[in-house]
């Protein structure tokens, strides 16, 4: 779904450069206004359609390369941001709940071989 979004921005935003050229020396410009406004239609649409949400969760570890590990496993670009705290072993988990869930996220922590509160790791996986 991201790649077709993109995918949308990038054509709009390529016929809006092609108008912008074509018409750089015409006293015409309401082919670039209707290109300029469905270009930023299509950009807000797409910025808040996604539906973030915050969870806080304990993640058992106890090093920097554990605080390495915690977030790469969890995180996910455009849809999750895994941020673990050292000190106290709280993961701030950041995600777009059209996409993914708490549980998905520390599944893929537990196979990193890292225990949460709701989540234990395998054996084979520490």
């Amino acid at each position: 779904m991201a790649i077709m979004k993109s995918a949308v921005i990038i054509w709009i935003f390529s016929k809006t450069v092609i108008i912008l050229k074509n018409n750089a020396n015409s006293s015409n410009p309401p082919a670039l206004r209707i290109s300029v406004v469905i270009l930023i239609f299509f950009l807000i649409y797409f910025q808040t359609n996604a539906k973030k949400q915050t969870e806080k969760v304990k993640i058992f570890g106890n090093c920097g390369m554990c605080k390495k590990t915690i977030e790469k496993a969890g995180s996910m670009t455009d849809i999750a941001i895994v941020k673990w705290d050292k000190e106290t072993s709280m993961a701030t988990i950041t995600y777009d709940a059209l996409k993914t869930n708490q549980e998905d996220i520390l599944s893929r922590i537990a196979l990193a071989g890292y225990d949460s509160e709701k989540i234990k790791a395998k054996k084979e996986d520490y």
